[in-house]
């Protein structure tokens, strides 16, 4: 069977540690039994490759690493009317993602290798490369720890853990991360309960963020912080970093974006976990992506059926927590960091690629004879777009942002293991 190829040309490179976008065409090849791997970056000659060669233009569009997503909640098995690994593939790939970490909150949760495999299995038809997480304990919350190492073997990408793992177990589970050189990711927060989260101090996710990072230097375990929110999370991780902690970081657009009171405009779908914090919060996240304390940008995609979270019956209290953002981040993000100068273009795809896909310790940039995971993107303040409700991929349709205009738009993505076309 001969190789097949596709070009990519046309494109305005955005690459780890290559400064500004450069211009140039892409050659992508594909032999049998091999992923599609970038054969040539620059100006790229294709009449001496035998056969036919698929042209894509990427008309004069920025193109980069295809992006990481470090915590999607895909809801398979389980609760599959919310979301299932096909939708929520196809909410990732039209965000700009080919690949995603899946949490393990699911039922029955990814506790068991029998779980891991049929997520793999489940996502082979799968729009974006879908990653099982293994659950830290048994139950995704209980004192019991989990199989890890039979896990990780199943097939799991990194270790996912929760705040409200006991300590001593944590240490433990921190011990044989730095052992095995697992991925280590820990979400320092609680998990969503029926009332408001008003109730729930932000003092709770410092506590825990400072007690994950106090372990982390105990076992010399190499952690990464999700989903931060808090004023005094981000001072404590700054501090530690400071210190030279072995740590990073991460946070949602959710939380540079929205404050609590914002619920009062956008309703139950701004009920999340960790909860919306203050004004002081909200910047104290912005500095922190500013400073480079924040690693990087996760969705922390939750999708919830209407019956629980908009529902004419479903006050605040008794809403579910989450919000569906996997297609949204990128533009997201683009309005209100890059749109706003707070940070550069190839700081947030620095963020949203190569960041979240070295913390996995997979490829976060384009190189010749990497695999060919590829986003294709525009990003201008006059490239505006109103995010509709008709055009949302996943299943569930609890977002704050539809209705609104935003900047920046994902045109295509390629990944490595399909067929471009």
């Amino acid at each position: 069977m001969k190789a097949q190829y596709t070009l990519i040309k046309n494109a305005r490179l955005i690459n780890h540690g290559e400064g500004l976008p450069q211009n140039c065409s892409i050659l992508i090849k594909k032999e049998e039994g091999q992923p599609w791997r970038i054969a040539e970056i620059g100006k790229v000659q294709t009449d001496n490759i035998e056969g036919s060669v698929f042209t894509y233009d990427a008309r004069s569009h920025y193109v980069s690493a295809g992006f990481t997503d470090l915590c999607t909640h895909a809801c398979e098995p389980g609760n599959m009317s919310d979301e299932t690994l096909i939708s929520v593939s196809k909410a990732a790939a039209a965000g700009g993602f080919t690949s995603i970490l899946t949490t393990p909150d699911t039922v029955p949760c990814s506790d068991t290798a029998g779980v891991i495999e049929y997520v793999i299995s489940n996502s082979k038809k799968s729009e974006c490369r879908i990653l099982p997480s293994a659950s830290a304990t048994m139950g995704n919350g209980s004192l019991k720890p989990a199989p890890v190492e039979e896990l990780m073997k199943s097939g799991a990408a990194a270790v996912f853990a929760t705040s409200y793992v006991d300590p001593d177990t944590l240490l433990d589970l921190m011990k044989l991360c730095r052992e095995k050189s697992y991925p280590l990711i820990i979400k320092c927060s609680e998990p969503c309960k029926y009332g408001s989260t008003d109730d729930v101090p932000k003092i709770k996710e410092d506590i825990a963020t400072a007690t994950a990072i106090i372990l982390a230097k105990e076992s010399g375990c190499k952690i990464h912080i999700s989903c931060v929110s808090s004023r005094g999370a981000v001072d404590i991780i700054r501090r530690a970093k400071d210190a030279g902690a072995n740590i990073t970081c991460g946070t949602c657009p959710q939380y540079f974006i929205f404050e609590k009171h914002d619920v009062l405009f956008f309703g139950n779908n701004l009920k999340l976990m960790p909860p919306l914090g203050t004004e002081e919060d909200k910047i104290a996240v912005i500095q922190g992506i500013k400073d480079g304390t924040i690693d990087c940008i996760s969705s922390d995609h939750t999708p919830r059926p209407e019956s629980s979270k908009n529902a004419k019956n479903v006050t605040y209290e008794k809403a579910s927590c989450g919000m569906i953002s996997l297609q949204t981040l990128f533009s997201a993000s683009y309005t209100h960091l890059v749109n706003r100068e707070i940070i550069s273009l190839q700081r947030l795809i620095e963020m949203i690629a190569y960041n979240p896909a070295a913390i996995l310790g997979r490829q976060g940039e384009l190189t010749v004879g990497g695999v060919a995971d590829i986003t294709v993107f525009s990003a201008s303040s006059r490239d505006t777009h109103e995010i509709k409700r008709e055009d949302n991929k996943s299943r569930s349709s609890n977002s704050p942002f539809f209705g609104q205009t935003l900047c920046g738009t994902v045109i295509k993505t390629f990944v490595g293991d399909e067929l471009p076309a």
